[in-house]
């Protein structure tokens, strides 16, 4: 949950030097809503599978296999925040590099 609020807050902060008139400023702010709204109803579908999962599970067994399926299913996600934290550590170099 806390990568979650984090994420938000990151893509909410306005990550470019350059100043921005108002209507690109909606219109950015348009964009990273949506993707925030699309990933994070993603996320509730792929828990909430995974709670019937395991709700009808019969035993461990059963219930690892669950794990191991929704792991599987969010490791795209994991491999984009991993792309994501490159992307952001290389901006910063770059802007400590400008000053």
């Amino acid at each position: 949950m806390k990568w979650i609020l984090s994420l938000l807050l990151v893509l909410s902060f306005n990550v470019h030097a350059k100043k921005m008139s108002d209507e690109q400023r909606a219109a950015q702010f348009s964009e990273r809503k949506a993707k925030a709204l699309e990933m994070v109803g993603k996320k509730i579908s792929a828990l909430t599978e995974l709670k019937s999962c395991i709700g009808s599970a019969s035993d461990m067994k059963a219930i690892k296999e669950c794990r191991k399926n929704h792991r599987s299913s969010t490791k795209e996600w994991r491999k984009g925040k991993k792309k994501r934290k490159q992307m952001r550590k290389k901006r910063k170099e770059m802007k400590s590099s400008d000053e």
